[in-house]
């Protein structure tokens, strides 16, 4: 589970442009994209957040969505963090 706060500035210091074309509601609305749903909603008494697809999972759907893509790193889970493109 990632909390809300720190999720939003991590894609928009990647990809600048974003900055000026993401928000909170265009972000919720591609997580929870009925034709392919990354992410859902975590809420609990005492935060926010999102709770992630398994990122081996995540990438493939990325992958048969968009094409193939060089990922910056070799990381079977979220949080780990290998070195090295694939």
């Amino acid at each position: 589970m990632l909390s809300q706060g720190p999720i939003l500035p991590i894609p928009c210091q990647r990809f600048p442009r974003l900055r000026f074309e993401l928000s909170d509601s265009i972000f919720e609305d591609f997580m929870t994209d009925e034709n392919w749903v990354k992410a859902k909603k975590y809420r609990d008494s005492k935060r926010n957040g999102w709770a992630f697809e398994p990122l081996t999972e995540s990438r493939q759907a990325w992958q048969k969505r968009y094409g193939p893509h060089r990922w910056s790193n070799n990381a079977k889970d979220w949080g780990e963090n290998y070195g090295g493109g694939q």
